[in-house]
């Protein structure tokens, strides 16, 4: 969703995790955006009450100077809805399958209003932790026997348990804990819907999004778990005039043969392996054409495929 800017810097983009997952969430992203430029932070989410978390993602964001794009997953999109209250610094919030709650909602009550969700308390462990006051405040784990169906449902079943066992809980007093005055209410929005998502569920996504009057984008994807994305998901860039379109194109025979090898046996180069044909990856300027080089992918024994990119003139 990186947009060509065409006068000034370019942002700051900013990345929040949500709870059951880490930064780390966010590296194919991370890879992608700094290949392309982009200054990139994925700050570590406390993920200890929404007004807490908020103010210390707050505090990061006035360290940055410049515009920032501030992009939220799961409960992450609570978090910066409170965050960029009020920051003029902040000119696009991105939600992808998060909460986007109005003033004095819960995502506990969000998630009673549009039911689906596997968060549900049978599939939660709870351990006791000590806070600040001296009182006891419980953490929630998805159990691991039902971590990947309810929050990795497109990851392999070997890196969904590593997920789970590496996951970070989050406090469960978070769920009741209503959310502030929501910056979407003046900042431009953009929503990505997985319609597959068995955390949030699909239609609380696309209230929310249509709520916010949000450019919405669907997947057809678990994407839970914001590390990668579903084969064959197509992204839809709204075409720019007078620009280049940059799309992928995977020789068959080469899209069978990659078909072939297990998801986790991959490591991208520099885009991820879901790249298929006619896919728009971005518009670029003719400045940037000269730019435009291979998409390299290799596999975890050291073999390498290429797919070329297509660069083509936007008929709008």
């Amino acid at each position: 969703m990186a947009a060509h800017h065409d006068n000034g810097p370019k942002p700051t983009i900013v990345l929040v995790h949500g709870a059951f997952a880490d930064a780390f969430g966010w590296a194919g992203v991370i890879t992608r955006l700094e290949d392309r430029g982009y200054t990139v932070l994925a700050p570590a989410n406390p993920l200890r009450g929404v007004a807490t978390d908020s103010a210390y993602i707050a505090s990061v964001l006035a360290t940055i100077t410049g515009p920032i794009v501030l992009v939220g997953h799961s409960y992450g999109g609570e978090v910066i809805t409170n965050a960029a209250t009020g920051n003029p610094n902040v000119t696009a919030l991105v939600y992808v399958a998060a909460f986007a709650p109005d003033a004095g909602e819960t995502a506990g009550g969000i998630l009673t209003r549009f039911p689906g969700s596997m968060l549900t308390p049978a599939n939660l462990i709870l351990r006791p932790f000590p806070q600040p006051d001296g009182t006891m405040g419980e953490d929630a784990y998805i159990n691991p026997t039902v971590f990947r169906e309810a929050f990795c449902a497109d990851c392999s079943a070997s890196t969904a348990a590593v997920m789970a066992a590496t996951q970070r809980p989050g406090a469960l007093a978070t769920l009741s804990e209503p959310s502030g005055v929501p910056a979407w209410k003046t900042i431009p929005s953009w929503y990505l819907v997985a319609s597959q998502d068995h955390a949030i569920p699909p239609a609380a996504e696309r209230f929310m999004a249509a709520r916010m009057h949000a450019h919405t984008v669907e997947i057809n994807s678990s994407f839970h778990s914001g590390r990668r994305r579903r084969r064959g998901a197509r992204r839809s860039l709204p075409p720019r005039r007078g620009y280049f379109s940059v799309t992928a194109r995977m020789d068959p025979a080469v899209r069978r043969a990659i078909a072939t090898i297990p998801d986790d046996a991959w490591t991208p180069i520099r885009y991820p392996r879901a790249i298929w044909d006619d896919e728009v990856l971005a518009w670029v300027s003719d400045a940037e054409v000269a730019e435009i080089g291979y998409t390299a992918f290799a596999s975890r024994k050291g073999q390498a495929i290429t797919a070329r990119l297509i660069v083509r003139r936007s008929g709008t």
